[in-house]
């Protein structure tokens, strides 16, 4: 094989033959990469070319995890090849990576291409992709409009896939009304199906509660939601908790005072 290589690099080797030995040689590698991937050498087959082994890589490099250290430049690299070949989950990193300029300059349309094509294949986190297609019409920026309407609808088809990002973010909507009329009841709902692991939606939702806005109005249990929001970290939670001390310290005095 390396002589048919060398000839191949040389280009002396007629562009037909040539093709023909590249095709076998790739189909060769991706069958040795198949064995190798059911046999847990992700990395190795990842180098021969097959793509979900490559997507892996990616995510793997993304975060550092798996004995492999952070580098955005390689994760980026691994990405687009996972994506090139088809694999969703190199799609979504690829999307990832021109979505925050990770180990690439920040390209909101060509994130959105890469989104998209991740959001149309079926595997488990699609909804990660829609959510992230959401945020980036809801914000705009380069290349991308802003378009409310359209951030809502990827909101809504990934909050339906139990994303709890999105479900935060069409209850948000809701409440504030951005990109669909404002409906309290509706703000609820996808603020409580978030769930207690989101901060913010927790936060969101006790305040909510607190003043009955759209359903029951409990103030212990909206103000609990709120504490729970404030030890998840929530800033927004912190700062109106210090607030209300104040508020209470300082009613408190003014009835001392009388």
């Amino acid at each position: 094989m390396s002589s048919i290589q060398a000839l191949v690099d040389s280009g002396d080797l007629d562009s037909g033959l040539c093709a023909s030995w590249k095709a076998a040689k790739m189909k060769l590698d991706l069958e040795k990469g198949e064995v190798l991937f059911r046999a847990g050498n992700i990395f190795d087959a990842a180098k021969l070319g097959l793509p979900v082994a490559q997507g892996i890589i990616a995510s793997r490099f993304l975060v550092g995890s798996d004995g492999f250290e952070e580098d955005l430049n390689e994760a980026f690299m691994w990405a687009y090849k996972a994506a090139k070949g088809g694999d969703a989950l190199g799609q979504h990193c690829c999307g990832l990576c021109y979505h925050k300029g990770f180990g690439v300059v920040i390209d909101l349309a060509e994130s959105l291409n890469w989104y998209k094509r991740a959001a149309d294949q079926i595997w488990l986190s699609r909804s990660a992709s829609m959510n992230n297609i959401g945020m980036i019409y809801f914000k705009g920026g380069p290349g991308v409009e802003q378009d409310l309407e359209e951030a809502v609808s990827w909101f809504r088809e990934s909050a339906q896939l139990d994303d709890e990002d999105a479900q935060f973010m069409l209850g948000t909507c809701y409440l504030k009304g951005d990109g669909i009329a404002k409906n309290l009841e509706s703000a609820r709902k996808w603020l409580e199906m978030a769930g207690t692991g989101h901060a913010e939606a927790q936060y969101y939702l006790g305040l909510m509660v607190i003043q009955g806005d759209g359903g029951a109005k409990v103030r212990t249990d909206g103000l609990s939601l709120v504490e729970q929001a404030a030890s998840a970290n929530s800033q927004k939670a912190i700062q109106f908790l210090s607030e209300l001390d104040k508020l209470v310290a300082s009613e408190f005095k003014n009835q001392m005072d009388k």
